[in-house]
């Protein structure tokens, strides 16, 4: 079983409501940790990233998605942070790719533009996809090094 956390703004209120609903995709269950929002009223997504963040980062949960209007804020709000590696996905193909070479560990969606059915099919791929490590692990340590010893 994977335990993921998912977050959202208004925006992606309904979205996340129709997420929740489906724990098996494929031959992985999924449980849910829901850290917001509540509902469809205007909220901030940084404070809904911060959530979800915290809760990957003291081992709670294995990755989540995050969702707001374009994915973007989402995706800026918990890529602050050394270790989450959140990856703006628009299609199941992208999604697998977020996860085989990037090793995303939240997967953002544009929920004003995305369908129910595209966003279950996005999570199955991010889901059944596995890191390849080798030269993209390379690439993970050199995001993470210390800005103060990069090269420009």
């Amino acid at each position: 079983m994977k335990r993921l956390v998912i977050a959202c703004d208004h925006h992606g209120f309904d979205l996340k409501q129709a997420i929740l609903a489906q724990t098996t995709y494929e031959n992985i269950e999924v449980a849910w940790l829901d850290v917001g929002c509540s509902g469809d009223q205007r909220t901030d997504y940084p404070i809904f990233a911060r959530h979800a963040v915290r809760e990957l980062l003291s081992g709670t949960v294995e990755g989540g998605i995050l969702l707001c209007g374009t994915g973007v804020g989402m995706a800026v709000a918990a890529n602050r942070f050394r270790g989450v590696y959140a990856a703006l996905v628009w299609c199941p193909e992208v999604a697998r790719r977020a996860k085989e070479e990037d090793n995303a560990n939240f997967i953002c969606v544009p929920a004003d533009y995305l369908s129910v059915d595209c966003v279950r099919a996005i999570m199955q791929q991010w889901l059944l996809a596995t890191f390849q490590a080798g030269r993209y692990q390379e690439r993970l340590l050199a995001i993470d090094q210390d800005i103060s010893s990069a090269k420009p």
